[in-house]
């Protein structure tokens, strides 16, 4: 699965780090039942912003500009897997 670039439950840290490289944010956390790591994956999304040019005539344009977001976030205990989520892209 590693090699593949694939992570599942129970996989260690140091297996996660070679499937999907080094987080963009590390997390710490500690609960009733222990210590959590969260690790943070960041994407980036190019979003649109859409406005009125005024002149001569009126045109719609479209700019679009890069907004960084929280792609996949990795939950460990004891140094393993407890649960991984993808999350969704910013919406315009």
């Amino acid at each position: 699965m590693v090699d593949q670039g694939q992570i599942k439950v129970g996989m260690s840290q140091d297996a996660v780090y070679i499937a999907w490289g080094e987080p963009s944010d590390v997390l710490n956390s500690e609960t009733p039942q222990g210590r959590i790591t969260t690790w943070l994956y960041y994407g980036t999304a190019m979003l649109e912003d859409r406005y009125w040019r005024y002149g001569r005539t009126a045109r719609l344009t479209r700019d679009f500009y890069p907004q960084d977001y929280v792609q996949y976030e990795v939950v460990f205990a004891e140094g393993k897997v407890v649960r991984w989520q993808t999350l969704p892209k910013p919406l315009n």
